[in-house]
C-alpha cells in the first residue's frame, strides 16, 4: 500500500533506495500515521502492523539460538564434507552436480541465513536510530553518530574474532598459520564475487593481511577500546529512562548489536561456499575447453546446458563478454529510475580540481590532515601495503579511500586513519569495520575524485573532506 508513497520518496532522493531498510520504509507508524494516509482502512493495516512486529521479535528472540545450535553446525557440517571430495577424479557431470549443489545449498540454507541476519539488524537498526531521536530527542545528526558508537565493539563476529586471533598469535609465523587455515578462501574483490581470486591464489596477500593487522600494534586495544565506549553510552541512555521503558529499549539495542554481528559471521561462511563452487567451475571450465573466465558468464541454470551441448552456449558468452565490457563503461547510479535510463552516459575522469567535497556520516572519529591511497588505483595488496609503509615512514596519516569496501580490507582499514566509502550507507559492512576500529568513516563520495597522494583535510563528523596545500 506504501509503494507509490516509497517511489516518490526515492525519486526525490536516489540514496533512499541503496538501504531501502534505513530511512525510506514506513517504520512503527501511530494509528494517526495510518488514518492519514488510509482513512477507514487504518486499524485494519494497524493490526497488519502490530502482528508484523511480534513476528519480528519473535525471530530475533529464536534466530540466534536456531542458527547456533543447529543451522551453524550443518552449514559447517556441509562444507566439510564437500571439501573432503577430490573434485579432480569427477567427470564433467559429476562436476556439473557437484557446483549445482553447493549453489543450491547457498540459495536455500547459507543465504537465507544471512539474509535473515542482516534484515533482522538492518530492521532493529532502524528503530534504535528511530529511538534515539524520538525517545532521546536527538537530532538526526546526533542520532547517527550515537548509532555510531552503540554499533561498535560488538561481540559474536567471526571476522572480528579472527583477526584478534590474528593480532594475539605469539610469532609472525603462528599468524600466518591461523591466516592460512581460516581466511584463506576471503575473496580478494571488493564486491565477494564468485570469479575473484582468493587470498590463498595470490602470492603475499595473506602475508600482506597478516603484516597489517599485526604492525598496527593496536587491533585488540581499539575493539576494545570500542567496546568499552558502546557499554558506557548503551549504559547512559538506558539510565535515563523510565523503568518500563528500559527493558524494551535494551532490547532493541540487543537485537541490533546481535545481527550487525551475526550479518559478518555469516558472510564468513558463505565466502566458504563460494570458494568451493569456484574450484569446480574453474575445473568444469577446463575440462569443456572454455577460456580462462568464461565460465563466470553463465548463470547457474545454464551451466548443466553448458556441460551438455557446449556448442550451443559459445555464441551466448562471448555476446555477455562484450556487453560486460560494455557495462563497465558506463556511470550507473545506485538505483536507475525510468528516466534515468535515457541519460546513461560513459564513465566521466571525476579527477577534477575541488575545494571542499561534503559527503554521509558513516563512522564518528577526530579531523585528520592526511595523505589519500585510493585502493581503486593499486594493482595488488603489496602496493598498498607498500604505499601505508612509505607514507608511515614519513609519519605521515593515511585517508583510505575505496568504491567498497569489505572483508579483505580490515589490516588496511586498521593501519589508516580515516575512510572514504562512495558505495556506503550506515549499515555497510565497511562503515561497520571502521566503528570496530574506531577510524572515522564518510561515504557518498566519488572515489575518482580522491587521487592517491593527494592531501587532504578530513573530518568524518562535519562529512567534509577538503584539499590541502601540498597535494601531489
Amino acid at each position: 500500500m506504501l509503494v507509490n508513497e516509497y517511489l516518490e520518496a526515492i525519486e526525490k532522493d536516489p540514496q533512499k533506495g541503496s538501504y531501502p531498510q534505513m530511512g525510506l520504509y514506513l517504520q512503527d507508524p501511530t494509528p494517526e500515521d495510518l488514518e492519514e494516509r488510509f482513512g477507514l482502512k487504518a486499524p485494519h493495516y494497524y493490526k497488519v502492523y502490530t502482528e508484523f512486529v511480534k513476528g519480528m521479535d519473535m525471530l530475533a528472540h529464536n534466530f540466534l539460538v536456531q542458527f547456533e545450535h543447529t543451522e551453524r553446525k550443518n552449514i559447517n557440517v556441509f562444507i566439510e564434507e564437500q571439501s573432503k571430495l577430490d573434485i579432480n577424479t569427477l567427470s564433467s557431470k559429476e562436476l556439473t552436480d557437484y557446483c549445482i549443489k553447493i549453489l543450491e545449498h547457498l540459495r536455500n540454507t547459507t543465504c537465507i541465513n544471512f539474509v535473515k541476519a542482516a534484515r533482522l539488524g538492518f530492521y532493529y537498526s532502524q528503530k534504535v536510530l528511530k529511538l534515539l531521536q524520538n525517545k532521546f530527542s536527538m537530532d538526526k545528526e546526533d542520532a547517527f553518530k550515537a548509532f555510531s558508537n552503540l554499533t561498535q565493539g560488538l561481540d559474536g563476529s567471526a571476522i572480528t574474532n579472527l583477526n584478534i586471533s590474528i593480532a594475539e598469535a605469539a610469532t609472525d609465523e603462528e599468524a600466518l598459520n591461523i591466516a592460512k587455515k581460516r581466511m584463506g578462501h576471503f575473496s580478494t574483490g571488493e564486491m565477494l564475487e564468485i570469479r575473484h581470486l582468493r587470498m590463498r591464489d595470490v602470492p603475499g596477500v595473506l602475508h600482506t593481511y597478516v603484516k597489517g593487522i599485526r604492525d598496527s600494534g593496536q587491533y585488540v586495544e581499539l575493539y576494545s577500546k570500542q567496546k568499552m565506549e558502546r557499554l558506557m553510552l548503551q549504559d547512559q541512555l538506558l539510565a535515563a529512562l523510565e523503568e518500563e521503558d528500559r527493558e524494551n529499549v535494551a532490547l532493541v539495542f540487543q537485537h541490533a548489536q546481535t545481527y550487525m554481528a551475526l550479518r559478518e559471521t555469516i558472510k564468513y561462511l558463505f565466502s566458504m561456499e563460494y570458494s568451493l563452487i569456484k574450484d569446480g567451475l574453474e575445473l568444469l571450465e577446463a575440462k569443456l575447453e572454455l577460456n580462462s573466465g568464461d565460465i563466470y558468464y553463465l548463470f547457474p541454470r545454464e551451466i548443466v546446458e553448458c556441460e551438455m551441448d557446449l556448442k550451443s552456449m559459445v555464441h551466448l558468452i562471448e555476446s555477455r563478454k562484450r556487453s560486460f565490457q560494455n557495462y563497465k563503461k558506463l556511470e550507473i547510479p545506485d538505483v536507475i529510475r525510468e528516466n534515468d535510463i535515457h541519460h546513461l552516459n560513459v564513465l566521466k575522469n571525476h579527477s577534477v580540481d575541488f575545494d571542499e567535497l561534503i559527503g554521509s556520516f558513516l563512522a564518528q572519529g577526530q579531523p585528520v590532515e592526511g595523505v589519500v591511497l585510493n585502493l581503486d588505483e593499486i594493482i595488488s595488496f603489496e602496493e598498498a601495503y607498500r604505499v601505508i609503509t612509505e607514507v608511515h615512514g614519513k609519519k605521515e596519516k593515511i585517508i583510505l579511500v575505496s568504491t567498497q569496501m569489505n572483508l579483505q580490507h580490515d589490516p588496511f582499514i586498521a593501519l589508516s586513519d580515516g575512510l572514504v566509502i562512495e558505495k556506503a550507507s550506515i549499515v555497510a559492512h565497511g562503515a561497520q569495520r571502521a566503528r570496530e576500529l574506531g577510524k572515522g568513516a564518510i561515504g557518498g563520495v566519488k572515489s575518482s575524485i580522491l587521487t592517491t597522494g593527494m592531501r587532504v583535510l578530513f573530518d568524518p563528523d562535519k562529512r567534509s573532506i577538503r584539499k590541502m596545500n601540498g597535494t601531489n
